[in-house]
């Protein structure tokens, strides 16, 4: 019978899902709102989202040189964690450009 391994917190893409649903929910309120603050605190968390999320993309990366059993899945962790930059300048955009 094979035994369920189970993932650490680090492997289950909460980080990079978390940081996009605050990322819209931040982006939603100041469309919605217009309130001057929230660019402000939206920029002070794409730097911290951006440091949060390069640790875990190095983590990533360390973990599919170690760990050769889940190359597939590691690779589409590190996808996941990779897609949230060109939603992130994206969204800076809006805020910036569009939705001033």
């Amino acid at each position: 019978m094979e035994e369920i391994l189970k993932n650490p917190f680090y492997q289950k893409n909460y980080i990079p899902i978390l940081s996009f649903t605050i990322g819209t929910i931040l982006l939603s309120l100041y469309a919605i709102t217009k309130i001057n603050m929230l660019p402000i605190i939206g920029l002070f968390y794409v730097y911290l989202a951006l440091f949060i999320n390069f640790c875990y993309l190095i983590a990533m990366i360390i973990l599919h040189f170690i760990e050769k059993r889940n190359n597939q899945e590691t690779l589409i962790r590190i996808g996941i964690a990779l897609c949230n930059i060109p939603i992130t300048l994206f969204y800076m955009y809006l805020v910036f450009n569009v939705i001033h």
